[in-house]
């Protein structure tokens, strides 16, 4: 989920070499339902989309659908944000700075039930975990 629809396409066209790409979606509003129909392996949340806070989305997420593995894109590097990612169960954390490279890596480690982190990120915060 991106609310950038220049950004929308980009990230869609980078990853649909490798990847399915079945939807897009501009807040998390319509997150929970789309997820219930379409039933994707990987769901990737903006952290700062407009509405619903991506934290709740990625609890509601975890709760409703255990099975989705999610991935946060994200300008922010700020460590109690990579944290509170993986204290919730999230699979990826990926700068926006880095996405061309990382984010493909991020869905792989997250089918293969592993988690990533942006390799920019500091290993000493206290949430990477990867």
């Amino acid at each position: 989920m991106e609310d950038d629809r220049p950004s929308q396409a980009a990230y869609a066209a980078l990853l649909e070499p490798e990847f399915e790409v079945l939807a897009v979606l501009a807040d998390a509003f319509r997150l929970l339902p789309h997820v219930a129909d379409m039933q994707p392996d990987v769901v990737i949340l903006d952290v700062s989309l407009p509405g619903k806070s991506s934290f709740q989305a990625a609890r509601e997420l975890r709760e409703y659908f255990p099975h989705v593995r999610i991935i946060f894109l994200t300008t922010n590097p700020a460590p109690e944000y990579v944290q509170e990612a993986f204290a919730i169960g999230v699979f990826g954390y990926v700068l926006k700075v880095s996405a061309v490279a990382d984010l493909p890596a991020a869905i792989r480690a997250a089918l293969s039930g592993k988690q990533f982190a942006s390799p920019l990120l500091s290993k000493d915060d206290p949430g990477f975990n990867s």
